[in-house]
């Protein structure tokens, strides 16, 4: 294997692996926003 190819298959490791990575913080961020929302919602805010 050349040292092109050897490049470009890194590359495109990393490449799925940070998409991989930017799913996980995105559901993360999705699962505190719901969690945060849940828990002001059941709270009783004085008006």
């Amino acid at each position: 294997m050349s040292d092109t190819q050897k490049l470009k298959d890194a590359v495109n490791e990393y490449k799925k692996a940070n998409k991989d990575l930017e799913n996980q913080l995105t559901k993360a961020e999705e699962s505190q926003r719901q969690a945060r929302k849940d828990k002001t919602g059941t709270q009783s805010h004085p008006s």
